[in-house]
């Protein structure tokens, strides 16, 4: 996830203080190299797609213009052919999945954090081959993948309605990703969360864990909406949702953030229901990385945001 020690920053948003720490998940640990460097160590499968979206940063001056939103590159470690380690310059920021937690998001600061995301969208570069393809890959196979490899984690729900809710979305997908509302751009970020955001003041944000690739393809390019719904599914609570259910969180920036963001997209000519569809087919495929983390009760409130969001009926 993020790298930051927050209590150490010189101007802290919105007065957020606490203990110094580094942030890490089970995919990737993450160590001060030095007072300026982090070193990130993980699986080479979780390192070398953001590996990717770094050595296309530099490598591409048509990229410049967003390279302030990413943290400094400064080259990976290898065991052999595979990555090991990142260099990555040492960020003091907040998450923002830290600061919507408090209710304390500005809008100026989410402002930020839109027009940033919409300048990456906005880069110029050639867009990858057979690109609708691989874009259906990463929203159909990866779905299927997931429901039909690991349908433990969906057994909270009676067969016959997640085989309904799964066809609905299915189907939904298949409209969208036919229809000409699907757009393309040569730069997404691809894991556009909260978690993955960082605050180092309300006009600068700074952007980690960049996917770097599409399904099986390492690639910049994808589609646009998947990060608008990433950052619509941090707002209804999915990775915050353990916390937003299991104490009575009052949340008033959630409507506003959500406006917010629905009128930013639909200005810039996007679907406000795509979004919605997107961020609950995303939704819909974590069952099976957080199943072990929540309680039947959290599954159910979950499941009835996914319907919720796709408009699709469920009687749970």
């Amino acid at each position: 996830m993020g790298f930051y020690r927050y209590s150490e920053m010189t101007h802290i948003p919105h007065g957020m203080s606490g203990t110094p720490f580094l942030q890490c998940t089970s995919h990737n640990h993450h160590a001060l190299y030095s007072n300026s460097i982090v070193l990130k160590e993980g699986p080479t499968s979780a390192l070398r797609g953001e590996a990717y979206f770094y050595q296309q940063l530099q490598e591409n001056s048509q990229m410049a213009s967003i390279k302030s939103y990413f943290p400094a590159f400064y080259g990976i470690e290898q065991k052999g052919e595979d990555i090991s380690a990142m260099k990555l310059q040492y960020v003091k920021g907040v998450p923002m999945s830290l600061i919507y937690f408090h209710s304390v998001v500005s809008t100026d600061l989410f402002y930020r954090i839109l027009t940033s995301a919409n300048a990456l969208h906005n880069v110029n570069l050639p867009l990858c081959q057979n690109l609708d393809c691989h874009i259906r890959a990463n929203y159909i196979d990866k779905m299927v993948d997931r429901y039909t490899n690991h349908p433990q984690h969906y057994s909270f729900v009676p067969k016959n309605e997640r085989d309904m809710v799964f066809t609905n979305l299915l189907t939904k997908l298949e409209e969208y990703l036919s229809s000409d509302r699907l757009k393309r751009s040569s730069c997404i970020h691809g894991d556009f969360w909260f978690a993955n955001i960082l605050a180092e003041s309300d006009k600068h944000v700074k952007f980690i864990d960049m996917k770097g690739s599409l399904w099986k393809r390492f690639t910049t390019c994808g589609d646009p909406i998947y990060d608008w719904a990433k950052l619509y599914q941090s707002i209804v609570g999915f990775n915050n949702g353990v916390v937003f259910h299991k104490r009575d969180h009052n949340n008033l920036s959630r409507e506003q953030l959500t406006n917010q963001l629905k009128s930013f997209v639909e200005e810039r000519g996007y679907n406000w229901s795509d979004v919605r569809l997107i961020s609950a087919v995303l939704m819909f495929g974590v069952f099976w990385t957080v199943g072990s983390l929540l309680d039947d009760n959290l599954k159910i409130a979950l499941w009835k945001t996914i319907c919720l969001k796709a408009d699709i009926s469920t009687k749970l």
